[in-house]
């Protein structure tokens, strides 16, 4: 057996680095496409759909 090298924990913090910055990056046009485009569900009696309860809870 070969003794663990530094390396393969750099290459593990890299990849888990890369992977939060595409889910940041896919949260952010989410909650971008929710406040510009998106229109709240039509018996909810709200003008946005960010004011709904359901999205703000999956977005804060």
């Amino acid at each position: 057996m070969f003794p663990p090298l530094v390396l393969g924990a750099y290459d593990q913090a890299l990849h888990a680095a890369i992977d939060i910055g595409i889910a940041r990056a896919a949260l952010e046009d989410g909650a971008a496409f929710v406040r510009q485009r998106s229109r709240p569900w039509f018996e909810s009696g709200l003008d946005a759909a960010a004011d709904e309860p359901h999205v703000q809870r999956r977005f804060g």
